[in-house]
């Protein structure tokens, strides 16, 4: 079913819950005032006291019913008028219906409400009235009285549980639906707050590629939620140079985000003022540690390169090891470290590597590598070696890493991981 047609059908289901309650109250209070009058009208009792059924019957059918629909407001008051009616009724010398009909609808309505002592107890007072007329004033034999006793017991008590019921059903759909209001307004306001840290996660993503003659830059990032964990970044250093860094923090969603951005900020900070990729590793690796979340680390790539001499220095904390394809084959640039925030006082290896002209090399996130097709089979690392070992680098690169992504996974793929890749080739013309 598509949103659109779930949001109508979502829509017309509220509308009769809404409906429902008001329908039931009216179709009883129908029922109740067509059971007074065609009682009273086919009543075949007769005698010298007695008046035949006139506009009395109807006008108590109405107002029964009348009560019945005004029970939500006044509970209360349709039992005490109900019973009033009765009185009058009684008195005026209409008999030919029994008194527990009306009154057993008076005290649904008061059960239903919400009110099941008052439904009890004039229910009682009912019940005991009769008892003692039979025992102590009846001037006939109890039997029959007693007979309507237990008839009209049996009525009225079945009606106060269906009232009860009717009343326990009614609390239920209204705290049901309140923790659907409720959860509603949780999944509204998540979603403005992952909308508002994508928002934010896209501001600290380079709006521009760095501009460095001789070279080839390309990048990609594609979350694998609304937010995710993965970065990367530029910054330009003086004498022509450029840092490099890329990471992936062990979670996702906001947790992920948040981290990320706090990450980020400290690389961006230490930066300029340390250049030494190892150096800056390792003082992100102590400010992170104090406070990031129990469970959740950030595996990074920090790299300084020389666009005038090809000369790149880099220092790995625990991230996915770059290609470079030279001329003479595909390799990996390996540093050894421990992911950031994982332990204190960390120390990072820091190494350097030459690129030719013609070199290409490739810094990618475990997005890629651990997609899995429709078998269970992974992406796996063999694969994207060959791919950079085979392509042209730079933004070819990236474009046929996608594409073989694509026709690997297939069209029903759900991305499991963030992927970022950045990829630098120097021009065979230096």
């Amino acid at each position: 079913m598509r949103r659109t047609d779930r949001a109508i059908v979502e829509s017309w289901r509220e509308r009769l819950e809404r409906v429902r309650p008001h329908a039931i109250d009216a179709g009883l209070a129908v029922v109740v005032a067509a059971a007074v009058v065609i009682a009273m009208s086919v009543s075949g009792y007769s005698g010298p006291d007695t008046r035949p059924p006139d506009a009395l019957a109807y006008a108590l059918g109405a107002t029964i019913g009348a009560l019945v629909l005004a029970r939500r407001r006044w509970p209360v008051g349709v039992l005490v008028a109900s019973v009033a009616a009765l009185q009058v009724y009684h008195f005026a010398g209409y008999p030919g219906i029994s008194a527990a009909v009306p009154l057993a609808a008076a005290l649904y309505t008061a059960a239903a409400a919400g009110r099941l002592r008052w439904a009890l107890g004039v229910a009682a007072v009912y019940l005991v009235g009769l008892l003692l007329y039979a025992v102590l004033w009846s001037p006939g034999p109890p039997g029959p009285i007693l007979d309507e006793l237990v008839r009209d017991g049996s009525l009225l008590a079945a009606v106060l549980l269906f009232g009860d019921a009717v009343r326990s059903h009614r609390a239920l759909m209204t705290e049901a639906a309140e923790r659907l209001r409720r959860a509603e307004e949780d999944r509204k306001r998540e979603a403005q707050e992952r909308s508002a840290a994508r928002v934010i996660q896209e501001q600290l993503l380079p709006k521009e590629l760095p501009s460095l003659p001789g070279w080839r830059v390309a990048a990609y990032y594609g979350p694998a939620r609304e937010v995710g964990g993965d970065f990367y970044d530029f910054l330009e250093l003086p004498d022509g140079k450029v840092a490099i860094f890329t990471g992936d923090v062990a979670d996702k969603g906001i947790p992920a985000a948040l981290v990320m951005a706090t990450t980020h900020s400290i690389l961006r900070g230490d930066l300029p003022g340390l250049v030494s990729p190892g150096a800056v590793l390792g003082r992100a690796n102590d400010r992170l540690y104090p406070d990031i979340p129990p469970h959740m680390f950030v595996t990074c790539l920090c790299a300084v390169l020389d666009s005038v001499s090809g000369r790149m220095v880099y220092a790995n904390a625990g991230h996915n090891l770059p290609y470079v394809a030279t001329a003479d084959g595909v390799a990996e640039l390996r540093a050894v470290g421990m992911p950031l925030g994982a332990m204190p006082g960390m120390a990072y290896e820091e190494n350097e590597a030459y690129l030719a002209p013609g070199d290409a090399v490739l810094f990618h996130s475990d997005g890629l590598v651990e997609a899995h097709d429709p078998s269970g089979e992974m992406f796996g690392f063999p694969r994207l070696r060959k791919l950079v070992g085979n392509s042209g680098g730079g933004e070819q690169l990236i474009d046929e890493c996608l594409a073989e992504l694509k026709r690997f996974v297939g069209g029903d793929w759900k991305q499991e991981d963030d992927i970022t890749l950045v990829a630098l080739q120097r021009d065979r013309s230096e």
